[in-house]
């Protein structure tokens, strides 16, 4: 689950509240009894007093986590934690109802994320099925429930649950509602939880952001209004959010094809062309303290970098260095080795797509990554020494270079260089590239170095950074670059 923060549309409100009975928000303290971290109670937002009971048991609390969704804090469930509903929302199941939660799971097992029970069998919740993607709503006794699929349930998602008569309906962030007709009222229910179904079974191993619970079948108007207020809130992909308007016509149209969130906004975009895939985030990251000993790949090759056996070279893990995502820092003498697979890259057409910048603009030249022969750079993508440059190259054994001008390389840009041919190409965001026809290959690549080395050694920030093992095309730059806009906040 990750940590994702950009644009919440101003004036962004729930606006339904004609039958909530209970709102749950745990993106705020002042929605929370807390115990250091631990959440002992979810206060009720809806004005109708719904605070769920206290947890006495201390190995039963969810933990407020900061920067959990799009910036904002939620709560974890840790396989064990649950809170209990009051008994005013027993009713619910009883007549027509709609639910929302904004959640994820960690793990595809069976788990609720809501439940309430009669005697304790179950007789309504949102659960997680053990099928990878399976999302659970039942307003009856404890079979037929409705099934949505082909999910990713370990993002967070928007999941609506409703009843109205006979009908079970349930959808996933804005999508069409899966439905049948086995709904039943249900006047008997004695137990509710958030986080488990009754006290001590089926536990959330996840988190939870929000619940909103309303006794009546909201009308589609108005489920548009509340998901659209969620998924501009947390940076859900939604078909109608209008966090989205905010980037090009283009890059909407890739958002709406890969159905990007900020919260991990590169789910499904196809990774064919990526050789290595390196983010600044912990739990891609060797630490020792702060200091970064590997990156770890995560484009499912195997490319981690050597480790860095020696301090003082490695770089410093920044855990909210851009849009509250982590960040690594070079002090212009650190560097990691590069997987030895990636030593071909400059003898033939590849391309390099990162996310950095430099403290100032001096006239030192800032190696993002370079390529060495016996010690000589011949493959490097850099920022000259000249304000406002980057420089690519890939040849020898001229020092020639491919340069970008006019840019503001003390913000975080998004920076590609690639070789195509006998073309040299740079280009920054979303302008248009620089470039020339002079690249040749470069066999006998012995050393390939994060952060460069020597005289360009980087004195600058890394968040990420794809190696590609072959020029990307213009759909695919434009989705990898879409991707890291949405997810860091760079317009482009």
């Amino acid at each position: 689950m990750g940590r994702r923060r950009r644009l919440i549309s101003s004036g962004n409100t729930l606006g339904v509240t004609s039958g909530l009975q209970a709102w749950y928000d745990t993106t705020n303290d002042a929605h929370l009894t807390l115990v250091s971290s631990a959440i002992t109670q979810f206060l009720d937002r809806s004005g109708n007093g719904n605070h769920t009971a206290v947890q006495s048991t201390g190995t039963k609390r969810p933990t407020r986590a900061l920067d959990t969704i799009n910036g904002l804090q939620a709560a974890t469930f840790d396989g064990g934690d649950t809170l209990a509903l009051p008994s005013a929302l027993f009713s619910i199941p009883n007549d027509d109802n709609t639910i929302f939660l904004v959640s994820a799971q960690d793990t595809n097992v069976f788990e609720m994320a809501l439940g309430m029970t009669e005697a304790g069998g179950a007789r309504y919740h949102i659960a997680y099925d053990s099928v990878a993607g399976t999302v659970i709503y039942l307003s009856r006794t404890s079979s037929n429930s409705v099934n949505s699929t082909g999910n990713t349930n370990t993002k967070h998602q928007i999941l609506r649950g409703r009843k109205e008569g006979s009908t079970q309906a349930l959808a996933v962030d804005g999508g069409a509602e899966v439905t049948n007709s086995n709904a039943i009222n249900e006047p008997d229910i004695d137990a509710g939880h958030i986080g488990s179904r009754a006290d001590a079974l089926f536990f959330l191993d996840g988190s939870i952001a929000e619940v909103l619970l309303y006794n009546r079948s909201l009308s589609p108007t108005e489920i548009l209004q509340v998901e659209i207020y969620l998924a501009n809130k947390y940076g859900i992909y939604h078909p109608n959010a209008t966090w989205i308007l905010h980037y090009t016509a283009d890059q909407q149209s890739v958002i709406h094809s890969f159905k990007m969130n900020k919260d991990e906004a590169f789910q499904d975009v196809a990774l064919n062309p990526v050789h290595c895939w390196l983010k600044s985030e912990a739990e891609h990251l060797v630490l020792a303290s702060t200091a970064i000993t590997q990156y770890l790949d995560v484009s499912g090759k195997g490319h981690d970098t050597d480790v860095q056996g020696t301090g003082t070279a490695r770089p410093n893990f920044n855990s909210t260095g851009l849009n509250g995502i982590g960040t690594s820092e070079y002090d212009g003498g650190d560097s990691l080795m590069l997987h030895s697979d990636l030593f071909a890259l400059p003898n033939g057409e590849f391309e390099v797509i990162a996310v950095a910048k430099r403290p100032s603009e001096d006239a030192s030249a800032d190696g993002i990554f370079g390529f060495t022969v016996s010690g000589t750079l011949r493959s490097i993508l850099f920022y000259s020494g000249t304000s406002g440059t980057i420089s690519f190259r890939n040849k020898t054994p001229s020092t020639a270079t491919t340069d970008t001008t006019g840019n503001t390389n003390t913000d975080y840009q998004i920076i590609h260089g690639r070789r195509v041919g006998v073309g040299e190409a740079v280009g920054v965001n979303n302008e248009a590239e620089v470039v020339d026809t002079d690249a040749t290959n470069v066999p006998s690549v012995d050393a390939g170095l994060i952060g460069a080395s020597g005289s360009f050694g980087l004195n600058g920030e890394l968040a990420e950074i794809f190696f590609l093992n072959r020029t990307a095309t213009v759909a695919e730059r434009l989705a990898l670059k879409t991707y890291l806009s949405v997810k860091f906040a760079i317009s482009i």
